[in-house]
């Protein structure tokens, strides 16, 4: 609730651009230089899958979020609503969603494979 309450103030409006799919598909985790990339760009995906999903029932929500999560300053929000986005995707979407999912969350766990640590701070 922290993360999201400053921002049911603001006066901020983004134009209603017509979205149709992802820019750039997964895997995301693989291609980001950073966490924020990652989870910004994962969120942002997820919450465009949603939102083109009629039988999504947090479809609004979600696309409500979708300015946020492209924030630095909003890695909170992200963070916030990761876990919904992955089980109303897993609720709602197809099975690419979940095959997606799935690889997205193999390659964050074998994270010192693609690092070449021998082992995770």
């Amino acid at each position: 609730l922290d993360s999201i309450e400053p921002y049911w103030a603001s006066n901020f409006l983004e134009k209603n651009k017509k979205l149709t799919r992802s820019s750039t598909p997964p895997p995301y985790f693989r291609k980001s230089q950073t966490y924020w990339r990652w989870i910004s760009r994962w969120s942002r995906h997820m919450i465009l899958c949603a939102y083109n999903n009629s039988a999504s029932q947090w479809r609004t929500f979600f696309h409500a979020c979708r300015t946020v999560v492209g924030s630095p300053a909003a890695l909170s929000v992200s963070e916030f609503i990761m876990p919904v986005l992955v089980l109303e995707r897993l609720c709602f979407g197809t099975a690419d969603d979940e095959a997606a999912i799935v690889q997205e969350l193999k390659d964050v766990f074998e994270l010192a494979n693609y690092t070449g640590l021998d082992s995770l701070p």
